[in-house]
């Protein structure tokens, strides 16, 4: 039995030692000691996670700043529009007209009478001949030649020019307020640019009538332009005003860095999202609106794996 277990088992000289162990102790000399604990240290840096940026990139879209329905604040037939589509237009340039020969009409019929100075002139010079005449009758009176009945015709004939010539002033004043409103009239004809735009559309062509619901021109500011990126709401504690992004364009096909400048506090709930945008300077207007993008957000740090 005990051979049997013996051959089993196999003889002493094939059947396995003791393990060896590496410790502290185990007759190392130091020197030895000292390489196994710093290639244990090297080793155990290679296991420790790295820290890196967590950059993520998202898809965005390029949208104008501003975009303008542009209306007629009166209504009227629409006279002219000389603009086009795809025009560069500057703020305050004229960008359509309404039918205005009766407000221009009353424009120069209300300037000929706040220019017309006539009847002001005549009676500046009855109150002149009213004050010669008070002079004179002053002097008759202290002489006693003139009865004081005369005198206070006098001083009466005075008082009443002088009146008379603030009354002539008032209409005149009257007169340029009214010049003023007949302009103000006609200038709201005239439609102007409120801001340096690009004629998106052009809804309304001359002979048409223009109520105050219709808009003429769809315009759109360029510069600046926004990107705007829906961003799933688990990051909305690392956006922040000021956070640097990179935006990659097709058109033209390049990368900008630039910096969110508004986070929404409103999230959609629908899709678990919220939007951030980002301000794109666009001087020379380069960059086309209504183009696809991906911006890259760096949002702190994850460790690896």
């Amino acid at each position: 039995m005990r051979s049997l277990l013996r051959g089993a088992m196999g003889s002493d000289k094939t059947r396995p030692g003791p393990t060896r162990r590496y410790g502290a102790g185990c007759g190392l000399s130091e020197r030895q000691k000292a390489a196994t604990l710093a290639s244990g240290v090297f080793l155990a840096a290679l296991s420790v996670p790295a820290a890196h940026a967590l950059a993520i990139e998202f898809d965005c879209i390029v949208k104008p700043s501003i975009v303008v329905s542009l209306g007629s604040p009166v209504a009227g037939i629409l006279a002219e529009v000389p603009v086009v589509r795809g025009q560069r237009i500057d703020k305050g340039e004229i960008v359509a007209r309404l039918e205005d020969s009766v407000q221009a009409a009353v424009v120069e019929s209300q300037k000929l009478r706040a220019e017309d100075e006539t009847a002001l002139l005549a009676q500046r010079a009855r109150l002149a001949l009213a004050e010669a005449q008070m002079s004179r009758a002053e002097e008759l009176l202290d002489r006693g030649t003139v009865s004081q009945q005369a005198y206070d015709e006098a001083l009466a004939e005075l008082e009443v020019n002088r009146a008379e010539i603030a009354r002539l002033e008032m209409g005149r004043q009257l007169a340029e307020t009214e010049l003023h409103q007949a302009e103000a009239a006609l200038a709201l004809r005239h439609i102007e640019s409120p801001m340096d735009a690009l004629i998106v559309d052009r809804t309304l062509a001359p002979g048409e009538l223009v109520s105050q619901d219709d808009h003429i021109l769809r315009m759109a500011k360029l510069d600046p332009l926004h990107v705007e990126v829906f961003v799933p709401t688990q990051y909305f504690d690392a956006l922040t005003p000021g956070l640097k992004v990179a935006i990659t364009l097709r058109q033209p096909a390049t990368t900008i860095e630039s910096e969110v400048s508004v986070v929404d506090r409103v999230f959609d709930a629908s899709s678990d999202t919220l939007r951030i945008r980002m301000d794109l300077e666009n001087p020379d207007w380069l960059i086309p609106a209504g183009q696809r993008c991906t911006v890259s957000l760096d949002l702190g740090t994850s460790p690896d794996g």
